[in-house]
């Protein structure tokens, strides 16, 4: 009903975000080729609205499903673009609370990506794969503790002597 609504009040983001939510579910029902059908829908008019958050969603569930059917190289795709936009929307993403819930889903799309490499590094040990892999792995977890530090506005300087900050800041 929510579909057939926003779709005949001409609200595209609103209806890719419906189709999204019915390719989850299709997803988590193991139906990935009803899944595919809604999700390349959404991200069709996720591109069309630049709703780069759901955008980025679409393209991690994908990615997931790709994964799921043996894609491997497929599924990389889906998984870079998903974490290349991700990555991008981390500024823009100002309430806490919310940036640590966008930030969980960044962990979770970054674990996918390096699973994959890995997978690609066992058929192809020469390609460089796992050297990709662990790249990949450093900057998620710098990316968290940039987060956290962010999160807890410390004032890491305080107990800190001036003799000791100056070359720092130098």
């Amino acid at each position: 009903k929510a579909l057939n609504s926003f779709s005949e009040k001409n609200n595209p983001r609103q209806v890719s975000r419906i189709l999204l939510k019915i390719g989850q579910i299709y997803f988590l029902q193991n139906r990935a080729g009803e899944a595919r059908k809604h999700l390349l829908r959404a991200l069709e008019l996720n591109k069309s609205v630049k709703n780069n958050f759901d955008e980025s969603q679409t393209l991690f569930i994908l990615a997931r499903i790709e994964t799921a059917e043996g894609k491997t190289a497929e599924a990389l795709r889906l998984a870079e673009r998903s974490i290349e936009l991700t990555e991008n929307l981390s500024s823009d993403v100002l309430n806490t609370k919310l940036k640590s819930n966008f930030f969980s889903s960044v962990y979770d799309r970054y674990e996918l990506y390096i699973n994959l490499l890995m997978r690609l590094h066992r058929e192809r040990p020469d390609a460089h794969y796992a050297l990709r892999a662990l790249r990949a792995a450093e900057k998620s977890r710098a990316r968290v503790l940039l987060e956290n530090l962010s999160l807890s506005q410390g004032d890491f300087t305080k107990d800190v002597g001036p003799e000791n900050i100056r070359p720092e800041k130098e």
